[in-house]
Parts: C-alpha cells; structure tokens; sequence
C-alpha cells in the first residue's frame, strides 16, 4: 500500500470510528462527540494498531464507563439514594 492509500484507508477508519460515536451518542459516546478532535482518534487508531475493531473496541469500554457514571449522577440527582 502506498502512502496515498494508507491516508485515505486511516482516513475512512477514522471517519468510521467518528461515525461510530455519533450513532451511540446517548449510550455514552457523548463525550467522544463533543471532546475529541481528529488527533484524538488517531492516537487511539494508533494505540491500537492500526485496527478498526480494536479502535472501535476501545470506545465502547470508555462510553460504557462514562454511560454508567452518568446513570448514576443522574440516580444520585434524583435523590433515590
């Protein structure tokens, strides 16, 4: 693969995983959507070698966490505790 395809394939699997975020917005991807600029998904691209599933993968742990932080600042705001 040359150096042009290797952009445009990062630059599709960036714009996946970017997509990835948008469509799980309110499953805890709101931070991904709102925080992250394109380097940010790059490392993380990068940090986890070169592999779309593997970058995907990542984001679901980070959105699951701060899905189930919200739910319970949400839980604790409501004053059920």
């Amino acid at each position: 693969m040359d150096s042009k395809e290797h952009q445009v394939d990062k630059a599709a699997k960036i714009q996946a995983m970017k997509d990835w975020a948008v469509a799980n917005y309110n499953k805890g991807a709101d931070t991904i959507v709102e925080c992250w600029d394109t380097a940010e998904h790059e490392r993380v691209l990068a940090q986890e070698g070169g592999s779309l599933p593997k970058a995907i993968k990542f984001m679901k742990r980070l959105a699951s966490i701060w899905a189930e932080r919200q739910a319970d600042a949400d839980y604790y705001a409501r004053g059920e505790c």
